[in-house]
């Protein structure tokens, strides 16, 4: 996937936290120099309006804010290489599994340019972690951003910033490389070497583990720790 430079949006009408959050995309998207198109059974102004299937066709990004039955009719005329976006406003939904909290954030990452989405990895009270690919090496990597409701923290942005550069700093099997640090809409961000395997909570929960190889897992982790360390 190149370069998102035209965002289709279907919007349920009749669902006015879709018509909100729909205008919200509009005016984001119009800010960063990219085209919004709506679809026509929306009813909705603030960009131009042209039917589903056009409006497939000359998207590369597609967002959907309705149920599952919207996302199927989308995926349907659209393209496998186009990405869609679907968000649940609130309804019981299987295929839309973007809520209304995370849809600005998950728009962002997707036209971030550099970095495609690929999937989430996971999340917690400070940062959010995706694995991207990174269209420029062809590569992946693990993208760690600062959490929205944290960007505005200038002490928590620095702190966040210096651990990326002191990371940048070391060359060991035990630590993942960082490849990228930067800011996209606000939040800073740290593109970081992707190892592909089992989390620490999967070796130590869904194997059966001797009292030995833990050991070797704590030695390996600590050589990586005082590594750290030793760098501050």
């Amino acid at each position: 996937m190149g370069r998102i430079r035209t965002v289709g949006l279907v919007v349920k009408r009749d669902r006015p936290r879709a018509v909100r959050l729909a205008h919200r995309m509009i005016g984001w998207l119009r800010r960063r120099g990219i085209k919004a198109l709506l679809d026509v059974e929306a009813g909705l102004r603030g960009a131009p309006a042209i039917d589903k299937d056009h409006l497939a066709r000359e998207a590369d990004l597609m967002v959907v804010l309705g149920g599952d039955g919207t996302l199927l009719s989308i995926a349907r005329r659209t393209d496998a290489r186009v990405p869609i976006l679907g968000v649940n406003l609130g309804e019981l939904g299987f295929l839309t599994e973007v809520v209304e909290a995370e849809a600005m954030p998950m728009l962002a990452r997707v036209v971030a340019g550099r970095y495609d989405l690929v999937r989430p990895l996971g999340h917690g009270a400070m940062a959010t972690v995706d694995l991207m690919h990174d269209t420029e090496l062809d590569r992946p990597v693990a993208l760690k951003r600062l959490a929205e409701n944290l960007a505005r923290d200038e002490d928590l942005r620095r702190r966040f910033l210096r651990e990326a550069r002191l990371a940048a700093r070391l060359a060991h099997p035990n630590v993942v490389r960082v490849f990228d640090v930067g800011e996209d809409d606000g939040r800073p961000f740290i593109a970081m070497e992707y190892v592909d395997g089992e989390t620490l909570a999967e070796l130590l929960h869904v194997r059966r583990q001797t009292i030995g190889s833990i050991g070797e897992l704590l030695r390996r982790l600590l050589r990586g720790v005082r590594l750290r360390r030793g760098a501050r």
